[in-house]
This record gives structure tokens, sequence and C-alpha cells, in this order.
């Protein structure tokens, strides 16, 4: 399992990281070995990390934020016009109510019965307010959102977190609207409806609308008598005379109008965003888990590249019969691993593959200056070294001299042929025949030659 606060930018990073065809498998199971302390979900983002490349994920924020901004000016606009008062008549609160409980109820309910069938879905939610709103910024020239590959069950938990996250800004705007409308201005707020309801079932219905706050605190539930003298009835242009004798009472109605709007509007649509944006976190790192790139990747990491393991330890290294008496079997730790003109890479996953330990792994001669290689002599003084060489390479001057360097200030040295990592590391007879010779001719008696 990947990290739980996974996100789109991180979820592309990872797919594109794990394009590994530029890489051999040798680099791969080297970066394995180097990172072996880690599971496999440290793993795969260690390497996705120093693997980033470039992408349109800068152009997924902005639309963000740009679905965000608008959002927040639709619930101002929306606010400010449903609480546009003349004086002439009350604002009616039934509007209100409509917008920021209503509203905000049937679109948790939707939202929470498409979260059953979203991973199923092979195509985005058309209906979604981001999915039509994104549909415009493609219209935009160079828009290049729609070029990033993500499978559409991704693309529906987006645009299902999006959604949220533009409907909690709606409703900011409405409480910001509330608040400033009831501070610059004295609003009376009334009720009319054509419905038969009297006064105290509305109470009733207010009183059980109530039943997130009331327990705490009754500061913004209106009272029966307040919900009486607030309703009105429009004729001949005319207001109730009971209304207007009661004018100042009825801006009370904005207490709770705003804590109906905190509590429908914003804490349960905040409630709901973070359990979506948990499902949505939860789908990117199944998807990436599950895909087939980062098993094979996660595979190469951790499998060594070729198995040495023989039932015969003989066949470890080479018998005295074989012309060269100097023979040992390969030991399972070194104080240094020295490769001629290898990688550090390549010199980890030969110490992986054979199941070897060393305190110090280092490259030596090739394109390295000849200071350097002077040092790392004098560091393996009093040392069992391991030395690997290109099998397929004849022992030249420069290597006999360097193994002949090394036998006299190690305790022990044992150089070991190997092929290239296309064979699994493996050589002929005739190339390992030509090593054996050269031991044979230089004749050290610290240096033994071992067969892998």
């Amino acid at each position: 399992m990947l990290k739980y606060r996974m996100n789109l930018e991180t979820y592309i990073d990872i797919k594109q990281s794990t394009q590994y065809e530029s890489y051999t498998r040798e680099q791969i199971r080297s970066f394995g070995i180097e990172h072996s302390q880690l599971n496999d979900r440290e793993k795969i983002e260690q390497w996705s990390m120093p693997h980033n490349k470039k992408h349109s994920t800068n152009e997924i924020h902005h639309a963000s934020n740009l679905l965000g901004a608008i959002s927040l000016l639709f619930g101002l606009f929306a606010g400010f016009g449903l609480l546009s008062y003349s004086g002439n008549e009350p604002v009616n609160v039934i509007y209100f109510m409509a917008i920021s409980i209503a509203l905000p109820i049937v679109s948790m309910v939707l939202s929470i019965i498409s979260t059953y069938s979203i991973d199923s879905s092979s195509n985005p939610i058309s209906l979604s307010p981001a999915y039509l709103l994104e549909r415009l910024l493609h219209l935009l020239p160079n828009s290049t959102i729609s070029n990033i590959d993500i499978p559409p069950h991704i693309i529906n938990w987006l645009l299902l977190k999006r959604t949220q996250l533009m409907s909690l800004l709606f409703s900011i705007g409405l409480v910001v609207a509330l608040v400033v409308s009831v501070s610059i201005r004295d609003i009376a707020f009334g009720w009319s409806s054509t419905l038969d309801i009297s006064a105290h079932e509305l109470y009733v219905a207010l009183h059980n609308l109530s039943f997130g706050w009331r327990f705490i605190t009754d500061w913004g539930m209106p009272s029966q008598e307040l919900i009486s003298q607030s309703r009105y009835f429009r004729l001949g242009n005319q207001l109730d005379s009971n209304l207007v004798a009661h004018a100042s009472s009825l801006g009370e109605w904005w207490k709770f109008l705003l804590l109906a709007t905190l509590f429908y509007a914003i804490f349960l649509r905040l409630l709901l965003y973070i359990w979506i944006s948990f499902r949505y976190s939860t789908a990117l790192q199944r998807d990436i888990i599950e895909s087939g790139q980062v098993v094979k990747l996660l595979e190469w990491m951790n499998t060594p590249i070729v198995s040495t393991s023989s039932q015969d330890s003989e066949d470890r290294f080479i018998e005295g019969s074989r012309g060269y008496t100097q023979t040992s079997d390969i030991s399972t730790k070194y104080d240094f691993t020295l490769g001629w003109a290898m990688s550090s890479d390549t010199i980890s996953v030969l110490n992986d593959t054979l199941s070897i330990e060393s305190d110090h792994i280092s490259s030596i001669g090739g394109s390295r200056a000849i200071a350097e290689d002077e040092k790392l002599l004098q560091q393996c003084r009093d040392s069992d070294t391991l030395l690997y060489v290109k099998a397929w390479e004849p022992p030249t001057m420069d290597i006999v001299d360097l193994i002949i360097d090394l036998s006299r200030v190690a305790n022990r040295v044992d150089v070991v042929p190997v092929g290239s990592v296309d064979s699994g590391f493996g050589y002929s007879d005739r190339e390992f025949g030509v090593w054996e010779r050269k031991m044979v001719e230089i004749d050290q008696p610290k240096v033994r030659l071992c067969k892998i």
C-alpha cells in the first residue's frame, strides 16, 4: 500500500517513472539492493523521485483553482441575490433554506450513491459540475489536460472530489454573503408559502432540522412566536399589518440561517469531502499497486538476476587438477570488493547474486585516474579483497599489474571472472581457461581464482 495522501501529481510521477524501458535490469536490481531496507511502497516512491518528468499537472492545478474561484463567486452572488432587500417586502427565508439546506442534502445523497458504481464506470460523470466546467477548459488553445492517460474510474473519483470542493466553496460564499448582508443592512426576514403550512408545523420542521446544534445551543432556533409573526401574505401590494408591527424582531432569522448553512452546507459537506478524498487516494494507490509495470519493476528490484547455487560446492571453484593450485571457494564476506572497469551498480548486483557481503565496494581501473587507484590499493592493506574481472576480456598487463599490486598489500585476493549481465554472468570454458593460464603464469601465493 502506497502512502495515504497520494495525489494526482504523485500518481502521474510514479506512472511515468515505471516506464523503465530505458533502464537495464542491472540498474533496477542495483537500486533494489541499495534500498533493500525499504518496503515495496517506499522503494517505488524513492524510484519515482529522481525520475520525475515534466507533465501537465500544473495545468490541472490551475484548473482546480479556477473552478474553486468560480464556485466561491457563484456562492457570493447567489447569497447577495437571495438576501436582496428593497424594504418593500421581507426576504423569504424559504428560498435561502432551499439553497443552504435542501440542495446540499440532495447533492450529498446523490454523491454517496454514485460512489457505489464509480469504480465500474467506464465514462466520466458527465453530470458533475466539475466535469461540465472542465470541458470548457478543453476549448482553450494549447490545452493539455486531456493528454494525460488516466483511467476512467480515477477521473470519476477526481471529478467527485472536485464537485465536493466546489460545493463547499459555494457554501462558504453563501455564509460570507449572509454575514456581510446582515452586518451592513437591516434586513427583515419572513416566510411565505401557498401550501397550507401552519406556524406550528414549520416550527416542528425547523426544530428537527436543527438537531445538529440545538443540543449545544438554542441561540439560532427561531421561536414559534417569531415564526407566526414573520409569515406574510401579499395581496394588493400590501403587507400584513401584523408583519409591519413586528418588523424589529424579524431580523432574528439570520441566526438560524447561519447555523443551518454552517451545519448542512459546510460541516456535513466537509465530512463528505474528507471521506471521498480518502476513497480517491485509495483508488490511486490500488491502481498503482495493481499496475503490471509496477509489479514487474518490484520483481526486478527484489529478485537476484541469476542464481549460482549448486548442489556440489566444488562447482564453485577450480580444482587443482585443472592446473592452477591456488583455489578457494568464494567467501561470503570480504573487506573490499573491487570491479575492474565496472560500475558500482554492477558490483552490487554481483555481490547480491553471489550472496556476498562487503564492507567497501568500488570500481578500479578503466577510466579512473592512476592516483585514485593507488590510493584505493593502500586502503586494501591487510584485507580480504574480492576482484571481479570481465571473463570475455583477456587479462592485459594493466589487470595483471593490479592483481600483483593487490597481492603485495592484501592478505588475500580472490579473482572472479564474470560474464555479461545479459548472459546471467555466465562465460565459456575457453574464456575461463585464458584466466586460469594467466594465474599460473604470474604465480602469486595470495591470489586465488574462483569460479561462479
